[in-house]
């Protein structure tokens, strides 16, 4: 079992290893978040998903440059 610190460390070296151009779609998000949650076990179970998927926004947010909308 793992610290969220220490979960939220393996979720950006993943991304990172994706080598991600822009931000992932809602979908590609969503598929993203249930294959960590799968991997990631971390004290807190009832909050596990929005944490990653809290997490993977972030990331995004600050290492990918935003679509044109």
């Amino acid at each position: 079992m793992m610290t969220k610190d220490e979960a939220r460390r393996v979720l950006e070296t993943e991304l990172r290893s994706r080598k991600l151009a822009k931000p992932m779609t809602l979908e590609e998000l969503n598929v993203f978040c249930e294959e960590m949650y799968k991997r990631l076990e971390f004290k807190s179970h009832s909050e596990r998903l929005a944490d990653i998927l809290k997490w993977a926004k972030a990331w995004q947010s600050k290492n990918l440059p935003r679509s044109a909308a």
